[in-house]
């Protein structure tokens, strides 16, 4: 497979404002309609209350959701000549964002989201004509070409990309941060191989995950968060990301391995299906909400919330670059294919005793004593 090697300086005097302004703006935008939602959402019930397993203090405005949808596709729409995949982005995320609000609202039942959820993979699919052709040479004896079953994975990858950034959900500031070094990643790809197309149609969503995370994580003068993604974000970002993934993969104007795409999204897709894989070991339905993620057990093991994103963050951007920088130096498709089974047996084998691995969560941060681990 031909691997991108463009010109870094290319890539470098390809930016200029004009490529941020779309940032900038839905960022602004985001920003505004969440001060304006959060009295809103008090006024009509839409807030997280405390209580269970959710450890927050206060009741706490779902807001993030549906202003980074409106946002993202409106400035989307206003600054940019988007193509019809674009739009088929702005339906699908519609649609898994409204039910996610209903969600927020009714607790409703997990088969209507996951209807949802496919609804908008279809609407994805049919609109916009985006979807999994291939997976690259997983096996190193040629390309994987998905033909008829392509309708099906593109269903299958945006149901759990969704979903993964759902279970991922549970401290301040991780979900939002975890899908902005995806994007990030993804929009560096795309400009490094010449999609300068999808560079511009990814800033609006870069910017307003960047206007929530100002609400969303933990900062010296922000001790908690004041507004959360909800259900409804979570579906939006999860969209997002696959949308986006599958458009600088799948297209003939790139040669960006399909194969990138999973290690793009390494931290949360790994931890869901490990966990998923855990509950049907259980014996119990994989759609039950527990305290049994990473993240939880890192909260267990004394790492403060800004602790948890950062280090999560960090694992995410390690793990993303070193598979982008493994690839365009020649490593095949299937190595990286082995190499990413092996980290989801390693971190399934870390995770089988929920004692030992929050144990060794505990010595670890013993050992770095790092202050921002130590104390929220």
């Amino acid at each position: 497979m031909v691997r991108a090697r463009e010109p870094q300086d290319s890539l470098v005097s390809s930016m200029n404002f004009s490529t941020f302004a779309p940032l900038l703006a839905a960022g602004l935008a985001a920003w505004f309609l969440i001060l304006v939602l959060i009295p809103v959402s008090h006024a009509f019930g839409m807030v997280d209350q405390p209580g269970g397993r959710k450890l927050h203090i206060a009741a706490t405005p779902v807001a993030g959701g549906i202003a980074m949808w409106f946002a993202a596709v409106a400035i989307g729409f206003l600054m940019l000549d988007p193509p019809p995949s674009f739009a088929a982005f702005g339906v699908g995320a519609g649609i898994v964002t409204l039910i996610g609000v209903l969600d927020d609202r009714m607790d409703l039942p997990w088969w209507s989201r996951i209807g949802a959820q496919i609804l908008a993979a279809l609407a994805m699919l049919h609109i916009g004509d985006v979807r999994l052709l291939q997976l690259g040479e997983l096996f190193g004896n040629g390309v994987v070409n998905l033909g008829p079953f392509g309708v099906a994975f593109t269903v299958f990858a945006v149901v759990g990309l969704i979903n993964a950034v759902n279970m991922v959900d549970g401290v301040d500031g991780l979900a939002g941060g975890l899908t902005l070094v995806s994007l990030v990643l993804l929009a560096l790809l795309a400009a490094s191989s010449g999609h300068t197309v999808m560079v511009g149609l990814m800033m609006p969503l870069i910017g307003v995950v960047i206007a929530f995370l100002a609400f969303n994580f933990r900062f010296p003068w922000q001790r908690s968060a004041k507004v959360f993604m909800g259900n409804a974000g979570s579906a939006f970002l999860g969209f997002a990301i696959c949308w986006a993934a599958i458009r600088v993969t799948q297209s003939s104007a790139t040669a960006v391995p399909a194969m990138l795409a999973p290690w793009i999204v390494a931290v949360p897709l790994i931890d869901c299906l490990v966990m998923i894989a855990r509950r049907l070991l259980r014996g119990d339905s994989p759609f039950a909400a527990d305290r049994q993620h990473l993240h939880h057990l890192m909260q267990e093991a004394g790492y403060t919330h800004g602790g948890i994103s950062m280090a999560l963050m960090g694992t995410a951007v390690t793990l993303g670059g070193a598979a982008i920088l493994a690839s365009n130096y020649g490593m095949p498709d299937w190595m990286l294919f082995v190499a990413f089974l092996g980290l989801l047996a390693g971190h399934f084998a870390f995770m089988f005793d929920r004692d030992h691995a929050v144990s060794r969560l505990r010595r670890l941060r013993a050992a770095l004593r790092h202050p921002v681990l130590a104390r929220d």
